[in-house]
């Protein structure tokens, strides 16, 4: 995923899992990672989509994501540089993550 700094950004964000939930969060960059953003959110349950409110090391999110359905978040691409992303499901940050690389 890229995008250019100061601009726009809407993701749209399709879980295909038939029954299994999922999350996209990007997180800001530095000391925390995407473990570190996941690991709060999963202690902080379902009830709040597995995100830990008020989590200063967010940029954007979805809530969480049914099986078979979508959601879309709208947010302005930070300063250049290298961001993690993340599903915050249990234990799914091990394996569902990437990068959103934003350019001048």
């Amino acid at each position: 995923m890229t995008a250019v700094a100061g601009e726009e950004v809407t993701v749209t964000f399709t879980n295909n899992a038939i029954s299994s939930k999922h999350t996209w969060i990007l997180v800001t960059p530095g000391s925390i990672t995407r473990n570190g953003v996941a690991a709060p959110g999963i202690a902080a349950s379902a009830e709040n989509g597995y995100f830990k409110p008020g989590d200063p090391n967010v940029i954007a999110k979805t809530d969480l994501v049914n099986g078979k359905t979508s959601a879309m978040v709208t947010f302005i691409a930070p300063a250049a540089g290298t961001y993690q992303f993340v599903c915050a499901f249990p234990s799914h940050d091990r394996q569902m993550w990437g990068e959103f690389v934003v350019t001048n």
